[in-house]
């Protein structure tokens, strides 16, 4: 009949809050459980992935919300192609990877600059108004010519 239990003071149980702790205890134990057992994100293999990661965390987006703001309904689905871009399991096309610039802000070149320096350069760049663009093109030309 299971183990015989003290009342408390004034001899009345509350079921609804010993079943409402109960619910509590039981919900922690299951959430601590599957945080605890989940495994780390895989770490990029890819300059893309590199960067996309970076990007997306800059925005504090999760990768079910950057796929949404490109488009995809399906959030599950969604995430899981950003972490294979991510993790450079795959390449997305270029309308893809234009749409991922787009929704963070970055030109779509930033993705695929070979050295940190260059990817920089591009943000820096990418930052200006077209006109200032042109003008930092025209200096960078005369600081190459007068290096040579």
């Amino acid at each position: 009949m299971g183990i015989p239990v003290e009342p408390p003071p004034g001899g009345i149980y509350d079921n609804r809050k010993c079943n409402a702790e109960l619910e509590r205890s039981k919900f922690w134990e299951f959430s601590h459980r599957a945080t605890a057992s989940m495994p780390k994100p895989k770490p990029p293999t890819t300059l893309f992935g590199k960067r996309l990661r970076g990007a997306r965390t800059a925005a504090g987006w999760t990768q079910a919300e950057l796929a949404r703001r490109i488009g995809m309904v399906d959030p599950v689905a969604g995430a899981a192609r950003m972490s294979r871009y991510e993790t450079g399991e795959h390449e997305p096309d270029l309308a893809t990877a234009q749409a991922l610039a787009k929704a963070l802000g970055v030109p779509a070149a930033y993705f695929h600059a070979t050295s940190e320096v260059m990817a920089d350069v591009i943000l820096l760049v990418a930052k200006l108004p077209a006109a200032k663009q042109k003008e930092a093109l025209e200096r960078l030309k005369e600081f190459v010519k007068g290096k040579s």
